[in-house]
This record gives C-alpha cells, sequence and structure tokens, in this order.
C-alpha cells in the first residue's frame, strides 16, 4: 500500500504510525498490524524533459498535450480546495471562472517552459498485515 503525503517525511511517518502504538486502537481491535514503513521522496518530472522539439521519453505527445496531463496532476486534488477558499459570496459559476483561468494560466506556463516544470513527491510506503480481529 503507498500514501501519497503532502506534508514533511516526518511528521506523515509519525501520523501513519499513530493508530498502531495504542492497545484500545480500532485498527489494532481490527487485527491490523504495522509490519513496515518506508517514506521515500522522488522528483517527478512527468515526462517534460524537452530538447531540440522532441521531448526525452518514448510517448509522442505535444508540447500542450504533455502541459495539460501536467496541470491535470495538480489539478485533480487541489481544485476542490481552491474552490472552498474563494469567497463564498461569489456564485458556484464564478468560481468556477476563476479556477478555469488559474489552470488556464498554469497550463500556458508550462507549455512555453517545460523544462521548468517537475515536483517532489513524498510516498510512503506502508506493509500492514491483516491477523485475526480481537474484541
Amino acid at each position: 500500500m503507498a500514501f501519497i503525503c503532502n506534508s514533511g517525511a516526518n511528521n506523515q511517518e509519525e501520523e501513519i504510525k499513530a493508530p498502531f502504538l495504542y492497545e484500545d486502537s480500532k485498527i489494532l481491535k481490527a487485527g491490523l498490524k504495522l509490519v513496515s514503513i518506508e517514506i521515500k521522496l522522488d522528483h517527478f518530472d512527468y515526462s517534460l524533459k524537452y530538447k531540440d522539439n522532441e521531448f526525452l521519453d518514448d510517448e509522442p505527445l505535444s508540447v500542450a498535450h504533455k502541459a495539460r496531463r501536467y496541470v491535470n496532476v495538480f489539478r485533480a486534488w487541489s481544485e476542490a480546495i481552491f474552490m472552498f477558499g474563494l469567497d463564498e459570496r461569489r456564485s458556484e459559476k464564478e468560481k468556477k471562472e476563476i479556477i478555469d483561468e488559474f489552470f488556464g494560466r498554469f497550463e500556458e506556463d508550462v507549455t512555453r517552459s517545460p523544462n521548468d516544470f517537475g515536483y517532489d513527491l513524498v510516498v510512503a510506503y506502508v506493509d500492514i498485515l491483516k491477523a485475526k480481529a480481537t474484541s
């Protein structure tokens, strides 16, 4: 099982371990046991490296298409957060327009300068064993 972590690796590891540390935990009562946890930091460039008018991977996609895929990775987890952060006096339509404009500009930036984009990804690899539940 792998979890993508958005905070510091040390804090995230402690948060993941916490339910396994207390005898009265519902996790332990359900028979789950933490076998191991490993936090890794990986740089992810989403195949945007571009040189001599070609991407440095085997996927024959345009810069614009790859930029859209890249931006959609961020949009998938952040759009609802951004919508929630906009003033509640704005209509849903107005909020959607603001978000669409924001991500449209982001996509344009990535299309113009694909080599400038990538991100670091913190992933927690968690091995959990299911044993017989206790009551």
